[in-house]
């Protein structure tokens, strides 16, 4: 595996960790959440369940109750009392499945109004169920009765339906002890499974909407990370290679160009014993020398603008200034002059960037353009950098050099630096002039503020 795929790996495989076990967390409390949330409803349906019951059991006492509390009847007379009771009961109904029922203390159906058939029939040993859990119905619900148990749950088939499978229902029964009755009436209980369903439902989508939000901002965050990470990798690989390269060039060839004169000094020396004569050596020499001084100077500079190590100990305005006096005292004939606006200090790596472009601009300045004038505009605010450079040369055809492979290489490259910062670049050129403007983000260059630059170096050929 390669080291920036290593590196990208150990860096990325922690966060991934957590963001698996945040995922986890979140899934798992609101799975809880839900849970609770349905056994909440399921209380609340029941409670207001019982609430209804509760009402519906107290008017239907409150209905018969001068018949049962009425001491003044003979045993004809209360019997009659019981079938009237009987009938008052039957004809109250609160929906098609909302109906009262009686049963005497042994079992016996006295009046159903919806199972008409079933009255007179002992039901005390009916079991019904479901799942292989059937239980002795009406058995429970005359116990209840008598044991002042307002409330009893169990399944029995729902008239409305016209089928006999059996539902979950609720009851609430009343002993009217007087006359050995059981009184009662019940709800059926799918409306609340239904409901609950339905809002159980809408929470797992809610609970899967949110995951997807979270794996998609996961993945979103990590690619970021994974971009900005590669980007160091690569400015940090590149500007370890620059200077890997600088000090190449300062340890090997430099020693050796500086023989290479000394041999030169030392063979005209010789040359001078053996001739007896102490007149200049030939002009071949003197130029070979003077090359060789050049090629030094030259070497000198190419190491300086691979790895501009005094942006470490250095302003990059006093830098820039230096820059510009150079190229003005150099036999190149250039006037440059610089003005910065702004003292907000700047991440290294756009300091670099914006160091090379200079160097860039000048020189083609001096070498293509045979510009005499190039003035240099450093602005920094509180959220971009802007440098623009501007000479007086001869300008070219912005169009035919970018797509001239063997030309331009300096400004694609330069163009590439300023997007690896998330910068703007522009490039106009003209008879009367070339102008560049580069503009940088400074948020945005504060995440690459220890690496290096991150595209190749920089070519002076345009």
């Amino acid at each position: 595996m390669k080291f920036q795929n290593q590196i990208l790996l150990y860096a990325l495989l922690p966060t991934l960790v957590a963001l698996s076990l945040i995922a986890f967390t979140v899934h798992h409390q609101a799975q809880e959440l839900a849970q609770s949330q349905r056994e909440s409803w399921e209380r609340t349906y029941r409670a207001s369940k019982d609430d209804a019951l509760k009402h519906y059991c107290a008017m239907a006492t409150k209905a018969i109750a001068p018949l049962y509390e009425s001491d003044r009847f003979d045993v004809v007379t209360i019997e009659q009392a019981k079938k009237d009771a009987a009938t008052i009961l039957a004809n109250l109904d609160y929906g098609p499945d909302g109906y009262f029922f009686l049963y005497d203390f042994q079992g016996r159906l006295l009046m159903h109004p919806r199972q008409p058939q079933l009255v007179g029939h002992n039901l005390a040993s009916r079991a019904i169920g479901k799942d292989g859990d059937s239980k002795q119905v009406i058995k429970d619900l005359i116990e209840a009765a008598q044991q002042g148990k307002e409330f009893v749950d169990y399944w029995w088939s729902q008239p409305s339906t016209h089928t006999d499978a059996p539902v979950p229902k609720r009851a609430c029964v009343i002993a009217l002890k007087r006359w050995e009755w059981v009184l009662g009436t019940g709800m059926y209980l799918d409306d609340i499974d239904t409901a609950i369903n339905e809002a159980a439902e809408q929470a797992s989508q809610n609970i899967s909407s949110t995951m997807l939000l979270v794996a998609v901002f996961s993945s979103f965050g990590v690619a970021i990370m994974s971009v900005g990470i590669m980007r160091l990798i690569r400015a940090h690989v590149q500007d370890e290679e620059r200077n890997r390269i600088a000090n190449a060039l300062h340890d090997s060839i430099n020693p050796l160009l500086v023989a290479s004169k000394q041999k030169i000094q030392l063979g005209i020396r010789r040359l001078q014993r053996i001739t007896q004569r102490r007149t200049l050596p030939p002009a071949t020499f003197r130029e070979a020398t003077e090359l060789m001084d050049q090629i030094l100077a030259d070497l000198k500079q190419v190491i300086q603008d691979l790895d501009p190590s005094d942006l470490k100990h250095n302003t990059l305005d006093s830098l820039l200034q230096t820059l510009a006096d150079r190229f003005t005292s150099d036999e190149r004939r250039v006037e440059a002059n610089i003005i910065v606006d702004g003292t907000k200090s700047l991440p290294l790596c756009t300091q670099k960037t914006l160091y090379h472009v200079a160097q860039l601009a000048l020189t083609n300045a001096a070498t293509h353009s045979s510009a005499t004038h190039v003035s240099l505009h450093l602005e920094i605010d509180a959220q971009y950098v802007t440098f623009t450079t501007q000479d007086n040369g001869a300008g070219f055809e912005v169009e035919d050099v970018r797509t001239d492979p063997y030309r331009g290489r300096g400004l694609c490259n330069m163009q590439r630096k300023i997007e690896v910062e998330g910068g703007e670049f522009q490039l106009t050129s003209s008879p009367s002039g070339t102008t560049i403007i580069v503009r940088i983000p400074l948020e945005r260059s504060k995440g690459l503020s220890h690496g290096g630059t991150s595209r190749t170096d920089q070519d002076p050929d345009r």
